[in-house]
């Protein structure tokens, strides 16, 4: 901004990089306090949420997943099977959990035309969005040991950062003091 700056009237020329710098500063936080206000009074209906879950197809990804993973079926051939689950599904007012297993074997068979390789409890797992989560793994999953660790690694960066941002302000604060001292002994002279 201070190379940019227009050539003309002095009392136009504001030389204030640092002061917009730090109200920038100040008005994320505040921003984000005022997220903190909302995320704290919100209420999350466990039960409500999980009907609105079961009534959608959010498990069909999981679905192509796990006939890769338990019958070696190639994603591709599980992904077009799900998707045509989700579309008899909305077609006939049916969710994930209400589609009978009679039903899926079909419509598997018309898709990949061969047998449904999963057995009935297996893709009852597949389709309970509870059990999605839980059987989740890896790093940035939504498991709750996961996010767990996410939270406290980034809990240790906010305090690091803090930290930093303070020693900044402070060297500024110094700084500024110093240049006032350098320039009033000028001044002087």
């Amino acid at each position: 901004m201070a190379h940019n700056t227009n050539f003309g009237e002095v009392s136009d020329v504001r030389y204030a990089l640092k002061d917009q710098v730090l109200t920038v500063g100040d008005e994320t936080a505040r921003m984000y306090r005022a997220l903190q206000t909302v995320l704290d009074g919100l209420q999350v209906n466990s039960a409500r949420t999980l009907e609105k879950v079961n009534s959608d197809f959010s498990t069909m990804t999981e679905l192509a997943d796990a006939l890769l993973r338990e019958a070696g079926v190639p994603f591709r051939m599980g992904y077009n099977f799900a998707s045509a689950v989700t579309t008899y599904g909305r077609q006939n007012g049916k969710t994930p959990t209400q589609i009978t297993y009679a039903e899926y074997q079909r419509i598997y068979k018309e898709v990949n035309g061969s047998v449904f390789p999963l057995e009935a409890a297996a893709l009852q797992q597949v389709v309970d969005p509870r059990r999605v989560v839980a059987n989740r793994r890896g790093r940035g999953g939504p498991q709750p040991g996961e996010v767990e660790r996410m939270l406290s690694e980034h809990r240790k960066r906010l305090a690091a950062d803090r930290e930093w941002v303070s020693n900044e302000r402070r060297k500024m604060a110094d700084a500024e003091t110093r240049l006032t001292v350098v320039f009033d002994r000028l001044a002087v002279q």
